[in-house]
């Protein structure tokens, strides 16, 4: 498994993982805790440990964008659960946990430390099919419509390879941010645009893990894997030894019946 050496993070910050174990967290810069006072993140589905955590640490809010968790998402979720249960797709322990999760849901998006807008995130110039006009938000919106500040924001971005259609408006952002983690779909047809985004961010590589529910192409370059982006001043130049990734005691598996493989840079 392989990718440039562009994709190699030369820099390095202390790090810690936040969300729950496999599928769901994701590895940033610890420094960025203290300095953040918004969590905007734009992907929510049916799991919030990452933005649960994240506030427990840094008491931020959050602001967690997602059109698709809406009535229809609950209604469907239980039935869903149970077919997958009676197929052995899931565990029991999560089917019951799921029973309670629109209760949970309603207690940590209660509009004081977190806040859940039904809008999709991406180009206002490009809305998907079958949707209003109105339901489409662009980063700089959000920041004029909920008077956000021009520093202390951290960015998590996991919209299931709409994250293209805002690569130029997270540019446009980039010195209000204290971190971006953000996972990239479709990379072996995208790379040339994850390389020009790279080179044009101000904010440093400084980790990578490959997301094995994606595939390897024909020439080993996975197609899905996400990116830790944190401010100059909180990093250090890796040492030679230090291009091991994944990083053991740190990354895991988002597919847990699968090992994460070693991942080298050309």
């Amino acid at each position: 498994m392989h990718l440039p050496k562009i994709f190699r993070p030369v820099h390095k910050t202390s790090f810690l993982r936040v969300g729950k174990n496999f599928d769901g967290g994701y590895i940033i810069p610890k420094k960025a805790l203290l300095e953040t006072k918004i969590l905007l993140s734009f992907g929510l589905s049916d799991d919030w440990s990452f933005e649960n955590e994240f506030h427990n640490l840094s008491k931020a809010r959050v602001l967690c964008f997602d059109h698709s968790v809406n009535l229809e998402f609950w209604i469907k979720l239980i039935p869903r659960n149970l077919i997958d249960l009676f197929r052995s797709k899931i565990e029991v322990k999560k089917f019951f946990s799921d029973l309670f999760l629109y209760i949970n849901y309603l207690k940590f998006f209660n509009g004081v430390r977190a806040k859940h807008i039904k809008n999709f995130v991406g180009s206002v110039n490009r809305k998907p099919e079958n949707m209003n006009k109105n339901s489409v938000i662009g980063l700089k919106k959000i920041f004029e419509k909920f008077d956000l500040p021009s520093h202390g924001i951290f960015l998590k971005v996991d919209i299931e390879g709409n994250e293209y259609d805002i690569l130029d408006q997270i540019l446009e952002c980039q010195s209000f941010l204290t971190g971006l983690i953000i996972e990239f779909h479709d990379c072996d047809q995208k790379l040339e645009t994850i390389k020009k985004f790279i080179s044009n961010f101000d904010l440093n590589l400084v980790h990578i893990h490959v997301n094995n529910f994606g595939a390897l192409n024909s020439e080993n370059i996975p197609t899905v894997f996400e990116l830790t982006f944190s401010p100059k001043k909180f990093n250090l130049l890796r040492n030679q030894g230090e291009y091991i990734f994944p990083v053991q005691g740190l990354d895991q598996p988002n597919d847990k019946t699968k090992i994460d493989k070693s991942l080298n840079f050309f």
